[in-house]
């Protein structure tokens, strides 16, 4: 019987087919490393954005505040700020937590939160 004989390439170490496996891994390593700091920048900037927010509204409601205690004798008058600051509270937005008078020594002199706890 005559043996047949099978071509077959030899392989040297090197593939047919070559897929550059490496450069894909490192592509997709890029990509990751993008989104999270992508992620990591927007997180930030949401974070700064949000205190930012709180500023400016805390700063409305001070300001809204104190044009209603103008005139004689309603600075200095802790019970007139109680009552300020009842009447007003709803005013204010649903979002408020609490507001609260607070003088230089850091005695809280007036106050309510969002339970209607007074202070």
């Amino acid at each position: 019987m005559a043996s047949k004989k099978v071509f077959r390439p030899a392989l040297s170490g090197s593939k047919l087919n070559p897929f550059p496996i490496g450069a894909f891994l490192l592509l997709v390593l890029a990509v990751c490393v993008g989104l999270a700091l992508s992620a990591g920048y927007i997180y930030f900037t949401l974070s700064r954005l949000r205190t930012e927010y709180l500023q400016n509204r805390a700063n409305e409601i001070g300001l809204a505040i104190d044009a209603q205690a103008r005139g004689p004798g309603r600075r200095n008058n802790p019970a007139f700020w109680q009552s300020l600051l009842d009447d007003n509270f709803n005013s204010f937005g649903a979002s408020l937590a609490f507001v609260s008078l607070v003088d230089r020594t850091g005695n809280v002199l007036a106050g309510k939160n969002a339970r209607g706890t007074t202070y």
